[in-house]
């Protein structure tokens, strides 16, 4: 598990310096005034471009106990988007996202598995004056999920689901070609008989082309 947290604080820095250098560029070309028309007319990213190239990060802490009993169970997940622009405000927007669990007993073994989910998701991104663009999305997709069995130590158990999720959120044009986006997700699945949620906050980076 420390090693995909590494692997989650690199890419969070690395999402921070993408924004910092984008806010950089953004503040420069404020001060050049020849450039002040050509950059309100990039804040329609929407229009201007047909391509988002969008990735992100969530990562999920929870702690539960019973009888004395505790376990921790953190939850990495990281989608990786291709958005095309249908219209001026629809867009095509599939994705994979990889989710990483590990669940930590007080008691037992630690272990973990893996979920790969690949989504048909839609999003629809409201026309605003401002450099925040609010959106709404959702889609249908399947899930594989990996498990170790249970009667047979270390052989793994693979089985494909079908999957609902939905969500909102904000891009926020930092550069001409790039946006900071967050946004929740609502990730719904059942898994043999059991209705499985999940709740999610999204971090991340949009660059359009």
């Amino acid at each position: 598990m420390k090693k995909n947290l590494l692997y989650f604080l690199a890419f969070s820095f690395f999402i921070l310096n993408l924004a910092f250098l984008a806010r950089a560029s953004h503040e420069d070309n404020k001060k050049n005034p020849n450039s002040i028309s050509e950059e309100k007319q990039s804040l329609k990213t929407k229009k201007k471009y047909k391509w988002e190239f969008s990735t992100s990060a969530s990562l999920d802490i929870n702690k539960e106990s019973y009888n004395g009993d505790y376990k921790t169970t953190r939850t990495i997940s990281i989608p990786v988007r291709i958005g095309y622009f249908i219209s001026k405000n629809l867009e095509a927007e599939p994705e994979i996202n990889y989710m990483n669990v590990t669940i930590n007993p007080s008691s037992g073994r630690k272990y973990s598995y893996s979920d790969a989910l690949l989504f048909t998701n839609f999003a629809f991104n409201f026309n605003t004056s401002s450099q925040v663009i609010p959106f709404i999305l959702g889609g249908v997709g399947i899930i594989r999920i990996s498990r170790e069995s249970l009667i047979e130590p270390h052989q793994m158990i693979t089985n494909t689901y079908s999957v609902l999720n939905a969500g909102a959120g904000i891009k926020w044009l930092a550069a001409q070609r790039v946006a900071l986006r967050a946004e929740y997700r609502f990730i719904n699945y059942d898994e043999n008989g059991n209705n499985i949620t999940h709740n999610k906050i999204f971090l991340g980076i949009s660059i359009f082309f």
